[in-house]
């Protein structure tokens, strides 16, 4: 640890003391004092949490600046030891993303006088660098384009869509996933441009040139682009089937796929599980639209693990499609490990200390659990040792070692 006007280190008289000011994150983690001399070296060590609570001045305040420090730490000849945490110890262990607001069931814009479409929801870790947010428009990933803007401002997510048409009608469904898992939030989105048409035939013959028109279009039997009847005589066809979801409690279950034809009014679904008729419920959000088709599951328990199936029906067939929702009982955390090896020390003298640590996984787990062990034998309690389990380090200081000493050293960890 470097000296300065806000880091001083005494010694004197056999008392040894370090003084902090203005402390920073960056002081945050194990703190070594070694002691040495001609005879040997003696090690301790402790640890500082630092809990922020505003900006911190991270540059030295000393008047000559880093050239000062540097003189500083040549007067000084007490070594002191701050073991920074590394990113792996300062990386938390986040939850997997949930949407504290959603996007609203159903959203109806006109395009006229360039339409304009503003999607919003909050999500939250917001604070884990891992999150990422992506877009769909009708299970087709929605790429940024000149009319088209999706940001992410630390858990507000927004989508907006300038120059609206009809084309941009559809199922908008937002993805976030990060390091744990993912949440997804859909919307309909309904484009209209009745109040934008202007009725009037644009013919250069007028309404004689508009009804030969259709004439011709009658004689060549062209089909109504927005008409939704089926006169292909498509059956139902599942393009793009359900995924298997594994969720644990309270989570939210969300199965989505791909059904053809698109525009099909007399297209009837109809939802089953474990083979019985799926009783309507609050917790239930059911989607078809635009070929989209999603089921959403809210507050998952135990007893709706089992199988989903959709049913689509119209006058030329049927199709179905199955999938298996998985309940998981939750872990607390993931089994503890070293991520090293304890070092031997051999041929001490009567005296020495001895400073033994390793680094442990996971770092930020409340019922994580360290205990030493002497010869097979629990550590028995005593002013000469000094024990410290934090930051992912694990650390036993023996002071005034003598031949009693002697064994092997074992460290456990465990938890829930």
């Amino acid at each position: 640890m470097s000296s300065g006007t806000r880091i001083v280190p005494t010694a004197d008289f056999g008392v040894i003391a370090l003084d902090i000011q203005g402390v920073q994150k960056s002081d945050a983690g194990v703190v070594t004092c070694i002691a040495s001399n001609q005879a040997g070296q003696a090690t301790t060590s402790g640890t500082l949490k630092v809990n922020l609570t505003g900006d911190m001045i991270s540059a030295t305040q000393h008047p000559a600046g880093q050239s000062g420090l540097a003189n500083i730490n040549k007067v000084d000849g007490t070594s002191m030891t701050l073991q920074p945490l590394s990113d792996q110890d300062e990386e938390m262990n986040f939850e997997k993303p949930i949407f504290t607001t959603t996007l609203p069931e159903t959203v109806s814009v006109l395009t006229k006088n360039d339409g304009f479409l503003h999607l919003e929801c909050n999500v939250e870790p917001k604070t884990d660098p891992n999150l990422k947010i992506n877009w769909c428009h009708n299970g087709e990933p929605l790429n940024e384009a000149n009319r088209i803007m999706a940001k992410n401002d630390f858990g507000f997510v927004t989508l907006d869509i300038r120059d609206l048409s009809l084309r941009d009608s559809g199922v908008y469904t937002c993805k976030a996933t990060n390091n744990a898992g993912e949440a997804v939030a859909f919307t309909t989105v309904t484009c209209d441009d009745s109040d934008g048409i202007d009725f009037d035939t644009k013919h250069p013959r007028g309404k004689e040139g508009l009804e030969a028109i259709s004439k011709f279009e009658a004689k060549m039997q062209l089909p109504d682009a927005d008409d939704d009847s089926n006169e292909n005589g498509e059956a139902p066809n599942f393009v793009q089937g359900f995924e298997n979801v594994k969720v644990t409690e309270g989570d939210r279950a969300y199965f989505e796929a791909q059904l053809e034809p698109k525009k099909d009014s007399d297209m009837v679904l109809n939802w089953s599980f474990n083979g019985k008729p799926l009783v309507e419920s609050s917790r239930y959000k059911k989607v078809h639209s635009f070929g989209m088709v999603i089921l959403e599951i809210g507050n998952v328990s135990s007893t709706d693990a089992g199988i989903y199936t959709c049913t689509a029906t119209n006058q030329f067939g049927t199709a179905m499609s199955s999938t298996q929702l998985n309940f998981m009982e939750e872990k607390s955390s993931h089994c503890p490990k070293f991520m090293g090896k304890l070092e031997d020390h051999l041929g001490l003298k009567d005296g020495q200390s001895v400073h033994m640590q390793v680094a442990l996984e996971p770092v930020n787990d409340p019922d994580l659990k360290v205990e030493w062990f002497w010869n097979n034998q629990p550590l028995p309690n005593s002013s000469r040792l000094k024990t410290v389990a934090d930051f992912g380090y694990v650390m036993l200081d023996i002071a005034g070692v003598d031949s009693r000493d002697s064994g092997k050293y074992t460290c456990r960890a465990w938890n829930k």
